[in-house]
């Protein structure tokens, strides 16, 4: 399985920022335009652990992976 990680730090009101990720492609394609699906595999009621797949284009090729929410 792959994994990276990157910090950036965001100097904004952390309620606009999550608005980009409140689960919407049209929000969410906003910050990353190469998104091209994203939805929900498994929900939990304490948000970690929720599983979402991600379709993103890059170039011709289309990769889909799964993203799970290890913290909140």
């Amino acid at each position: 399985m792959k994994k990276w990680t990157r910090d950036t730090e965001i100097n904004a009101p952390i309620e606009q920022v999550w608005k980009f990720l409140d689960g919407s492609l049209e929000n969410m394609q906003k910050i990353m335009p190469q998104v091209v699906e994203h939805k929900s595999l498994k929900i939990t009621e304490e948000v970690v652990g929720s599983v979402y797949r991600q379709k993103y284009r890059e170039g011709k090729r289309t990769e889909e992976y799964d993203i799970e929410t290890l913290e909140y």
